[in-house]
């Protein structure tokens, strides 16, 4: 088994999402209304991720990762297929958080390694055992590791061994590696005990050998690096001479029947020669290199799967290897200097984390892409002896939308994180008609995620995000779109952020501000905040630079020439002044000296008033003498005084508001009250903060994006599943008023919609500055 390493911000908050969707399930259910409006019913998707891969003696494939389906069955991290590759839909094995590990033990269990608390539905820390048939769970083998296991062997007689984070496995004090005893409870063998001083992310047996790859750079108080020879049998020994000592992680691992080992990782050098990422070694002696086999993938390796004595197929990270161009997996000669296979070239579009045998010459691989041979596959493919991608096995998790901008036509930008829509492809970024209707040409495809969006009329549309390629065009965290055709990027607008961009607003015609992570941006020291031209290359404005001491993740246009910029900065503009500034949009960008709001926590939100206040959204507020979860409504002029009046007090975070053409206020988050009544996800507050007592959709995971139209609809973009009583998947469109009368306006035939009112919320899960 040959997990992805450690870092995954995204992933790694996957029980927090669980909690929060279990917990708002929990609540009174309220009646529904208005339903979402059926003109936007896109059915979104994120790819999965597999990062194990198991073949059963039957033919039979079991997988393994963070995923919620698999060809839209619910399915939560594993799963199993039939072995004419068909989900399995009486094996009913679930895990509730990432499983990294796959083996097969003895009588055909299968061993589960990874990083949750419960696997079918009973407390299992990390480690657990399912029938290979059924996957029912094994009542009494409980190991239960300390930290994350992410790798596991088994010799299917009486031993299991596994690798990970833990200092504690069966019972006993294990440090990153143990040996376990198949049959009872599953208690360590107490005669087998060789620590290591860091994570083990591979394991290979080979009779009494066991190979172990990681991070470390000891075993057993002895010196190895990254890499080292057990005896399997107990008493457990460290094989003196064998030391091949890596200059970097090995998170790969493989034996061939002739005794070879086959390791790969985050290394450049190995048993004294430069290699990078893959290594052929000896098994005996000092475990020397193969001093011809040389394949130099030119990125991380994360997954080998030998063909006997022909191939060795490898996964990863790298665009080339055999000396060739071969995207995140190839076939390599078993033999000579380990060139690639010239004609077989699958051509993944993102890492590969796991490979296993499959049937007649096929490979089994599992990632966390979303093409193979340009072919929709979400996580895993069966890629076949030709190279081409076989029939469908989609690992999908919830889409995420993290931002929404109107444009004046009545088309609608929606961004986030996601896949497909509809099932075609739509990396993270898709429009819709003002009919509501997927755009079926504008296709600007980012390849990683979008945070922002600012629609500068129906000509053009700007993007932030952590992306380094947009509209076909490379473009890091920040490009300029077609606000039409098929939304290609603008081949001379490229300002190339230094780091991520979580937030933009535009001047139409004129002048686009963008806050976030970086320093620089244009070629010019900016930090967190910098406002650029329109037209042209982009170019920074080289007087307006307020310089805010950390990120900004909001901003929004104000009156008379200023701009109202959220985060989580404690200077800006030349001013002590925390979490919200008061800017001016022309000379150096000064803070307002006068303008203060007492705020005491990070801003996630703002969005702009029709009178000239603003609305913003913290995850704590204190208002009338105590500490709340609400929305503010803060005086655009003055000292920027807090209305006491206005204060809907929600029972967690929001994340996300906007304002109607009514001046009622939509925000949406993770709470499931406000004002003591049950409000899940969404709410709509009137003009003097009251809640809307007949707008009550709900909604049954977490809203992360809202903007208002003028024809009377709110577009509601988030993490979830349903809302307003009907299956939506992340994105939906609801009347602002009463269905009748909203119905009555006739919503398909007014396509007179008005520029964006609200900010998208901030993403729960970005991660902080690099």
């Amino acid at each position: 088994m040959h997990p992805r390493p450690i870092s995954a911000p995204f992933f790694g908050q996957a029980r927090q999402f669980v909690f929060i969707a279990l917990a708002l399930l929990s609540i009174a259910v309220e009646a529904q209304v208005p339903a979402p409006l059926p003109q936007v019913n896109v059915d979104l998707k994120l790819n999965g991720v597999v990062n194990a891969i198991v073949r059963q003696d039957d033919g039979g494939i079991v997988l393994g990762g963070h995923f919620s389906s698999v060809n839209g069955v619910p399915r939560r991290n594993i799963a199993r297929l039939q072995p004419d590759g068909n989900l399995d839909f009486s094996w009913q094995g679930q895990s509730d958080g990432e499983v990294f590990a796959l083996a097969v033990g003895s009588g055909g269990t299968i061993l589960v390694g990874g990083d949750f608390n419960q696997l079918n539905g009973q407390p299992r820390l990390n480690i657990g055992k399912l029938s290979g048939t059924t996957g029912a769970l094994d009542p009494a083998w409980d190991p239960h590791a300390g930290f994350a296991v992410r790798a596991l062997a088994a010799d299917r007689l009486n031993a299991v061994y596994a690798g990970g984070d833990f200092p504690q496995i069966g019972g006993v004090f294990r440090s990153g590696v143990a040996k376990l005893f198949d049959a009872g409870a599953g208690t360590a063998d107490p005669d087998w005990d060789l620590p290591t001083n860091g994570p083990v992310f591979a394991l290979a047996l080979r009779g009494s050998s066991l190979y172990v790859g990681g991070t470390f750079t000891e075993i057993n108080g002895e010196s190895r690096s990254g890499i080292g020879k057990l005896t399997a049998v107990s008493p457990g020994l460290l094989d003196p001479n064998w030391n091949p000592s890596a200059n970097g992680s090995v998170l790969a691992l493989s034996v061939a029947t002739s005794g070879d080992v086959f390791a790969g990782g985050n290394f450049n050098s190995i048993g004294g020669l430069l290699r990078n990422h893959l290594a052929k070694l000896s098994d005996n002696g000092a475990g020397s290199v193969d001093p011809n086999w040389d394949p130099s993938p030119s990125d991380i390796v994360h997954a080998i799967q030998i063909d006997s004595s022909v191939a060795v197929f490898v996964g990863g990270a790298f665009s080339s290897a055999g000396g060739i161009a071969r995207e995140h997996i190839a076939k390599l000669a078993y033999a000579g200097n380990g060139s690639a296979d010239v004609g077989w070239n699958p051509s993944i579009s993102h890492r590969v984390l796991a490979l296993a045998p499959g049937a007649s010459g096929a490979v089994l691989a599992g990632g966390d892409f979303n093409t193979v041979g340009g072919q929709i596959r979400l996580g895993f493919s069966i890629v076949n002896a030709s190279g081409a991608a076989g029939a469908a096995v989609d690992t999908a998790l919830p889409a995420v939308v993290s931002s929404l901008a109107v444009q004046p036509g009545g088309g609608v930008v929606v961004a986030g994180q996601f896949v497909t829509a509809n099932g075609l492809l739509r990396r993270n970024l898709l429009r819709l008609s003002p009919t509501g209707a997927l755009d079926p040409i504008w296709n600007p495809s980012a390849n990683d995620s979008v945070f922002a969006i600012a629609a500068d009329g129906d000509a053009a549309v700007y993007v932030g995000g952590r992306f380094t390629q947009a509209g076909g065009q490379p473009r890091d965290f920040i490009a300029k779109l077609s606000g039409g055709g098929d939304g290609a990027a603008d081949t001379g607008w490229n300002p190339s952020s230094e780091s991520w961009v979580y937030a933009l607003a535009v001047e139409p015609g004129a002048a686009l501000y963008a806050g976030g992570a970086f320093h620089s941006i244009g070629g010019q020291s900016r930090s967190a905040i910098a406002k650029l031209s329109t037209s042209g290359n982009g170019a920074v404005d080289v007087n307006w630079n307020p310089f805010a001491d950390s990120i900004v993740t909001s901003l929004v246009l104000g009156p008379e020439n200023s701009l109202f910029a959220g985060g989580r900065f404690d200077n800006i503009g030349g001013r002590a002044i925390r979490q919200v500034a008061k800017l001016s949009r022309v000379g150096t960008g000064a803070a307002d000296a006068t303008w203060n709001a007492p705020l005491n926590a990070s801003v996630d939100a703002l969005a702009p008033g029709h009178s000239g206040e603003i609305y913003m959204a913290s995850k704590v507020c204190f208002l009338g003498g105590q500490f709340n979860y609400c929305p503010l409504k803060i005086a655009g002029s003055g000292s920027g005084v807090v209305d006491p009046v206005w204060n809907p007090s929600m029972d967690f975070n929001v994340v996300a508001l906007a304002v109607g053409g009514d001046d009622a206020v939509f925000a949406g988050g993770i709470f499931s009250a406000v004002s003591g009544l049950p409000r899940r996800g969404l709410v709509k507050l009137s003009a003097n903060g009251q809640v809307d007592l007949s707008w009550r959709p709900g909604v049954d995971g977490v809203v992360y994006a809202l903007a208002t139209s003028a024809t009377g609809v709110v577009y509601v973009g988030g993490q979830f599943s349903g809302i307003g009583g009907q299956p939506r998947s992340s994105l939906a469109a609801l009347p602002v008023a009463t269905p009748d009368s909203i119905y009555a306006n006739g919503f398909q035939n007014d396509t007179t919609i008005s520029t964006e009112r609200g900010l998208a919320g901030y993403l729960e899960w970005r991660p902080a500055h690099p």
